[in-house]
This record gives structure tokens, sequence and C-alpha cells, in this order.
């Protein structure tokens, strides 16, 4: 439901970027660059790096809360 109380139809919606949480940054660029053949397009360690996937960018991020 929207805030309307209507339903979303995503149907014809289109993904952009997503965000994936990893526990240990540079095992996750590895494993997106090296196993999964993504692009790296930049990386901002300890917290994010940058792929791309087709049209979509994924952003693994660090779980740098859990202290």
């Amino acid at each position: 439901m929207n805030e309307h109380g209507g339903k979303i139809n995503l149907a014809e919606a289109t993904i952009t970027q997503l965000l994936i949480p990893i526990d240990d940054f540079e095992r996750g660029v590895a494993f997106y660059r090296d196993v999964l053949g993504l692009r790296l397009l930049f990386a901002a360690a300890p917290q994010m790096a940058f792929f791309q996937c087709g049209a979509v960018r994924s952003q693994p991020l660090a779980d740098i809360l859990k202290g």
C-alpha cells in the first residue's frame, strides 16, 4: 500500500541500485569482482564499494555497526 492507501504496482519498475550488507569488506569486494565477475566501479573502504551489473549498480556495505 502507498501513503494514500492504494496498491503499489511495480510491474514496470526498474532497479538501478542495490545495497547488499556484508561482514568482511575485502572478502566481499573479492567475491563480487573475482567470483561473480562484476566490474568494480570504485571503493570507499572500509564501508562501500560500487559494482556494475548490467544497468544495475550494486553496493556491498561492510557491516561496521557490529562493533
